[in-house]
């Protein structure tokens, strides 16, 4: 598949855009307001602290929401939900990202034959998507992964 420098013009003017509003939300306090607002909603405060858990724009403030939460209630609960909130901000994220980051990649690298050959082998298969399942269940950002 072709991937136009327009789409890959736009993929990085998005993710720009995201880091900005990111900047700004945290700036102003929105994020914080927000997560507060939740923590009186226990277990949709618990989910929603979890969905912002997987950014790493967003994990601090998400954890002293969690651990806001779980000093009032039952830790096994919060942590049960939160967790859940963070799963589907995981399959969130590799759903709407993962596609249009490799397509991007893709055509950066076309001009590359040996990353290319390389990238191919049956061993980068494997070893790539293991790489990345590992760095999302574990707690470095799950940008990192995609």
């Amino acid at each position: 598949m072709r991937h136009s420098p327009s789409k890959l013009v736009r993929d990085i003017g998005a993710v720009i855009t995201s880091i900005v509003v990111a900047i700004l939300l945290v700036q102003t306090g929105a994020i914080q307001t927000f997560l507060n607002l939740s923590e009186s909603m226990n277990i949709l405060g618990s989910f929603v602290a979890g969905l912002f858990f997987t950014s790493v724009f967003t994990t601090a403030l998400a954890t002293v929401t969690l651990g806001s939460i779980a000093v009032a209630n039952n830790v096994w609960l919060v942590a049960i939900i939160g967790a859940l909130g963070a799963a589907i901000g995981d399959f969130l994220i590799f759903k709407f990202i993962k596609e249009g980051v490799a397509e991007d990649t893709n055509a950066l690298m076309a001009h590359s034959r040996r990353w290319r050959a390389i990238l191919h082998l049956r061993f980068f298969r494997f070893l790539l998507p293991f790489l990345g399942a590992l760095i999302i269940a574990s707690p470095l950002p799950d940008e990192w992964a995609l």
